[in-house]
């Protein structure tokens, strides 16, 4: 099973489409994933603040996804993580 199994399978860019990019595309395509690396390495904007407006996942996001998936199928327990409370 990998973590597109668990995680949303389409690029979380509205309107792409695509298939998400497994392991290191945080959650877009490859495409969306190559623009928003050119961005970085131009020195345009940052991994952090991709993720502070919502155009990338934090990597820790998809391991929180997959532990969630996971763990719904128990009982309720308080062993449900949040992505803010990390």
């Amino acid at each position: 099973m990998s973590i597109n199994d668990i995680t949303n399978t389409t690029c979380i860019t509205p309107q792409c489409g695509r298939i998400a990019v497994q392991n290191i595309g945080r959650g877009l395509g490859m495409m969306c994933y190559s623009s928003a690396k050119k961005l970085v390495e131009s020195g345009a904007t940052t991994w952090t603040r991709l993720e502070e407006i919502g155009m990338v996942l934090r990597k820790h996001d998809l391991f929180i996804a997959a532990f969630n998936k996971d763990n719904s199928k128990r009982e309720p327990t308080r062993d449900t993580l949040h992505p803010e409370g990390l």
